[in-house]
């Protein structure tokens, strides 16, 4: 998954995601998710969504948002915002009133569109990469016709993303600690816990593993890491802490999951 501080591979990302979650996250870039089949529930700065085949969820730049594991076969598009230079006003200044698009709504010819973006992304071509782009600017115009937009100025927004940034930043290390955060957010312990279990609906020690944990299921998917490996580059001390914990989100072990997933 696409972390706030990272940037899609050349420019536009479209990947085919299968059962997504992901734990409260921001990114500069603009998400759109397309649903193929099955159900997604989503938290969009602290709003439920549900989202079901044929629909579509639009997140504009540096909104929070969570996806809640669910059964389904989705797209995920990831676009660097320079490219819709048309829209810096929108994605700077505005938001959606609802980020949904229910599939009633959208053009007859939509999915053929995105069916078409994926048949030539992995396809080595620069006309494949000028289609692309103008495959996006029309999905982003069609969008935009479906949507309604409000000025975004929501300060609770602004104290998320400083806690939630710090933790993305800093989740890997080892000496990561509810004290150390608070004290570099020059917050109270109390106030910190507080707001996350307010407006997060979490706590510290299951934000952060569930970040580990992401994580780890990449390296898992992604890599030839040993386990042990994995688990000190996600920021566990140990392997039983790792395993636990892997556990506990996952309800398999680091090896049945890999081995799972390459199955």
């Amino acid at each position: 998954m696409l972390l706030y501080e990272e940037r899609p591979k050349n420019d536009i990302d479209i990947r085919i995601r299968k059962d997504t979650d992901f734990p409260l996250h921001f990114h500069h870039c603009l998400e759109i998710i397309y649903i193929f089949d099955g159900t997604q529930k989503f938290y969009v700065e602290n709003t439920e969504y549900n989202i079901s085949k044929g629909d579509l969820l639009i997140i504009f730049p540096y909104q929070i948002h969570e996806f809640i594991r669910s059964c389904n076969k989705s797209i995920l598009i990831i676009i660097d915002t320079y490219l819709l230079n048309e829209y810096n006003n929108e994605f700077n200044n505005y938001k959606p009133v609802s980020p949904v698009i229910k599939s009633h709504d959208l053009p007859l010819n939509f999915e053929s569109s995105i069916l078409y973006l994926i048949s030539i992304n992995n396809q080595p071509s620069s006309y494949n990469t000028s289609i692309t782009k103008g495959i996006i600017t029309v999905i982003i115009g069609e969008i935009f016709k479906r949507i309604k937009i409000i000025e975004n100025n929501n300060t609770n927004c602004d104290l998320m993303r400083r806690v939630i940034s710090y933790c993305m930043r800093n989740y890997k290390s080892p000496d990561m600690s509810m004290q150390k955060m608070s004290s570099d957010l020059k917050m109270s312990q109390s106030y910190l816990s507080h707001f996350l279990a307010d407006k997060l609906h979490t706590n510290y020690n299951t934000y952060i593993n569930s970040l580990r944990i992401d994580n780890a299921c990449n390296l898992l998917n992604e890599t030839a890491l040993s386990v042990i490996d994995i688990a000190f580059a996600c920021g566990y001390n140990n392997l039983r802490t790792f395993n636990r914990a892997f556990k506990k989100h996952k309800s398999k072990s680091p090896t049945e999951y890999k081995k799972e997933n390459k199955n």
